[in-house]
């Protein structure tokens, strides 16, 4: 696990006073001082893998770079099972052991026959580790099927899920498992959503179809006012909300042994509240109501856990399967985080409205991926890398600019504060991503290259393990 930016005041007393007397640490550390100035040192995320268990002792010493230890005997002093991280940025070191992942043996998927080796890449991923290549997620033609050929499983998806019937979408998910076949770590997983304002429908208003827009649905605004309908109640008896589990639980059933359910596209927060009360008054309730805004932000999230919790529960994740979402992986909770109307508000109603709820909900998960949409929210990027803990950023720039990827000093400066970057867009084909290959850091970047077959994939995840 890479070790950076976290303070290390943080860390228990106690635990620091055990290690220092740790005569296992002391070996392999081989310059067994006490901590006094560890308030000096400032090294991110030890305070989640702290609380996962992950460490099993820890020891801050004070020496030049020129000291080192010798690797060899240092591997000799290990608890078996385990393995030894030294960090020396600047003239501290940092020295933790932790055990080694060992994927997990209980999930398999007969369409990822890579899977355990998948998920132990998903692990060291998350630990901020590198295991001998960057991640890469691929889905692409089988090489006895032309890529034209290949069904889109997201066709009217919205619309099947709400409104049926759900068999003719598990025929298409049956037809596109056969046709793909999936290099590197992405896991195959099918969404239960049932459309982008779901979340405001949770909270009583109605999802709208048009022929025309097959591909999506939206919601009419329903609140006049906010004195009307405060405090903001989750019924869990919601039609909408009761759909979603039962398409989730069916999705789980057909897909058992071959795919996982993915978490939901949640558009929860500010989003919700948007579409409740319709942008524009939205934005004007931020200057004329915002005390009524804060309360409506935070009677949303009151309900955060139970919903997600619903859906975990229905779609079988957790229990040994992970949570899944975009393709990412994690053992644990793992949830995409957003609230695309961020790009409308200034910072100062972000940090005092949207931020608490974006900190909230990221913490309420081992491991979260943030969706950060549209040119206007990048106002927003220093406050929210603030955020604590390892967690992914998605930068998409929006229709007419650049696509992600070649918004290296995004990328890189998100790197620099110790989260990761999910790198994808038009045009990234093998010669790009060996590029950025050059500039970012490979430990802290997940890669949806633009391929077609599955040679090309191949390809490009062979050239990655001979020049990382």
């Amino acid at each position: 696990m890479i070790l950076r930016d976290f303070h290390a005041e943080r860390i228990p007393r106690q635990l620091l006073k055990d290690a220092s007397r740790c005569k296992i640490c002391t070996r392999i550390i081989g310059f067994p001082h006490p901590p006094c100035q560890v308030h000096r040192y400032s090294c991110p995320d030890m305070e989640g893998i702290l609380q996962k268990r992950y460490i099993i002792h820890i020891i801050v010493c004070h020496f030049t770079r020129s000291s080192g230890t010798d690797a060899a005997e240092s591997k000799r002093c290990l608890p078996p099972g385990h393995r030894l991280h030294l960090f020396r940025p600047g003239t501290w070191s940092f020295a933790a052991v932790s055990p080694q992942p060992q994927g997990h043996k209980m999930l398999t998927l007969e369409t990822k026959p890579d899977l355990e080796a998948t998920l132990r890449r998903w692990e060291h991923f998350w630990h901020g580790e590198l295991d001998r290549r960057p991640v890469v997620l691929t889905e692409v033609a089988k090489e006895n099927v032309h890529p034209a050929d290949v069904v889109t499983p997201g066709r009217s998806r919205y619309d099947h899920a709400l409104n049926g019937p759900w068999k003719e979408r598990l025929d298409l998910i049956d037809r596109w498992l056969e046709q793909v076949c999936f290099p590197g770590e992405k896991v195959p997983s099918v969404s239960p959503d049932l459309g982008p304002d779901q979340w405001a429908a949770f909270f009583g208003a109605e999802l709208q179809f048009s022929k025309d827009s097959p591909q999506t649905n939206w919601v009419e605004p329903v609140v006049e006012d906010w004195n009307d309908v405060l405090p903001l109640k989750f019924n869990p008896q919601n039609p909408y909300f009761q759909r979603l589990l039962g398409y989730a639980e069916c999705l789980a059933r057909h897909g058992k042994g071959r795919y996982l359910v993915q978490k939901l596209d949640a558009h929860s927060n500010a989003d919700a509240l948007s579409a409740l009360r319709g942008a524009e008054r939205f934005m004007l309730d931020l200057y004329d109501c915002p005390d009524q805004v804060e309360q409506a932000l935070r009677d949303m999230r009151s309900s955060y856990k139970t919903i997600m919790d619903a859906l975990a529960r229905a779609g079988r994740m957790g229990e040994g399967r992970g949570f899944t979402q975009q393709g990412f992986w994690h053992a644990g909770s793992f949830q995409v985080v957003q609230s695309d109307v961020i790009c409308m508000i200034g910072r100062d109603h972000f940090r005092r409205l949207i931020l608490p709820a974006l900190e909230e909900e990221i913490a309420a998960h081992d491991r979260a991926y943030f969706h950060l949409d549209g040119p206007g929210a990048l106002r927003h990027l220093d406050d929210l890398l603030k955020i604590p803990g390892f967690w992914v950023l998605q930068w998409v720039p929006g229709d007419g600019l650049p696509p992600n990827w070649k918004w290296l000093e995004v990328l890189q400066k998100t790197q620099a504060a110790g989260k990761a970057v999910h790198v994808f867009g038009p045009g990234l084909d093998i010669g790009a991503l060996q590029w950025l290959h050059r500039e970012l850091d490979p430990a802290r970047v997940a890669y949806s290259p633009e391929l077609r077959t599955e040679s090309e994939a191949v390809e490009l995840i062979t050239w990655l393990e001979r020049n990382t």
